[in-house]
């Protein structure tokens, strides 16, 4: 369709462009010569264009390879996503490091600081509270480990998949030393405050202390904080560690490309467009100033009559479109159509487009050259 509207509409087009561009000159505002309001503000939105298709470009050539990247993580991540025909389960790391892990290192310190009081080796409450505190980031770590392993066990478990077999053993290893650490610190802890409890009752011939009643009873309770923190860490994480993965990897090679676009593409778009607003308006307040000279009429009859034509071209155009994009469909092989999409973060130059969305494409003649 180009190459007709080149060969038969733009050089009649462009003469009567011309010879309305002369008769405005023609006319004098204050000693100026008069200008064609249509053609000059196309010229200033073709400016604009170019200028927007500069930064393009140049921020795809500086950033090719990052773009290419993200491309990449965004095809794996939507393959992925496409099996499981779901978005992925995205923790909450300020839940889960910001709220429940010191929840549970404030219980910990509640239930083990008296009894790590006691403990050898530990000579002052700054020292019993340092252990009470490993003791909770031990418990906190267990849970985390085990509860993604929960979350994730059939994914780990997957018959004949040695790979993802071998890939949850650390989860399963580093939470149950964990949690074995932990817990032989937490009884013997308790085990120590007892001893000098039992040799006064001894003396003094009160009741004994239960000591396996009063050791289970500690080691319940931090039984129950890692519970708890592994059922938080089972429903904040997706079963599937690859979607989620891509996920997140997509998601941060975004932002990184979304940043250095606001910087180098978003800012300077942002000033071409309002340079050219600027602009327009200027060549407005100018053009205004030719209402009521002599000659203006007749430009504006003749900008009138190009504007009437251009309308009978279209509607030819999009009548031409819409037959042969008919007769495509109907073909046995459907043509592929493709088109330059400068704003698209993509280090291609070309798109794809579909036939619904090419006829859906508006249909303009250009005043300038």
């Amino acid at each position: 369709m180009s190459q007709w509207v080149m060969q038969h509409v733009d050089p009649v087009r462009s003469a009567a462009i011309d010879a309305l561009d002369a008769s405005a000159k023609q006319i004098k505002i204050r000693s100026a010569a008069g200008k064609l309001f249509e053609k000059e503000a196309a010229k200033i939105e073709a400016h604009k264009e170019k200028r927007i298709r500069e930064h393009l470009r140049t921020f795809n050539q500086r950033h090719h390879q990052l773009i290419a990247d993200t491309q990449k993580s965004r095809d794996d991540y939507e393959r992925i996503r496409a099996v499981e025909d779901r978005d992925p389960k995205i923790p909450n790391r300020l839940l889960e490091f910001g709220v429940a892990l010191p929840v549970i290192l404030v219980f910990e310190a509640l239930i083990n600081f008296e009894s790590f009081r006691r403990a050898p080796l530990i000579s002052s409450d700054a020292m019993a509270l340092g252990s009470t505190l490993l003791v909770g980031f031990g418990i906190a770590g267990a849970s985390f480990c085990w509860g993604l392993y929960w979350r994730r066990w059939n994914y780990y478990n997957l018959p004949d998949a040695k790979e993802r077999n071998i890939t949850g053993l650390p989860l399963a290893v580093w939470g149950s030393s964990l949690l074995t650490i932990s817990l032989l610190a937490v009884g013997y802890a308790r085990y120590n405050f007892l001893l000098p409890k039992i040799d006064e009752a001894l003396a003094i011939g009160s009741p004994l202390p239960n000591l396996p009643l009063s050791v289970s009873g500690l080691l319940l309770g931090n039984l129950i904080a890692f519970f708890l923190g592994a059922i938080l860490t089972y429903f904040s994480h997706d079963p599937n560690p690859d979607l989620q993965e891509k996920f997140e990897q997509l998601n941060k090679k975004k932002a990184v490309l979304d940043k250095l676009k606001r910087r180098d593409v978003d800012l300077p778009i942002h000033q071409a467009t309002e340079r050219a607003r600027v602009d327009l308006d200027k060549l407005k307040r100018e053009t205004d100033q030719m209402h009521g000279l002599p000659g203006n009429d007749a430009l504006r009859s003749g900008v009138a009559a190009i504007l009437t034509k251009d309308q009978e071209v279209v509607a030819n155009l999009l009548e031409y479109r819409n037959r042969m994009l008919g007769a495509s469909v109907k073909g046995s092989r459907p043509p592929k159509l493709v088109q330059h999409e400068p704003e698209q973060d993509k280090a291609s130059r070309e798109t794809v487009v579909t036939a619904n969305s090419w006829s859906g494409m508006p249909i303009r003649l250009s005043w300038s050259r």
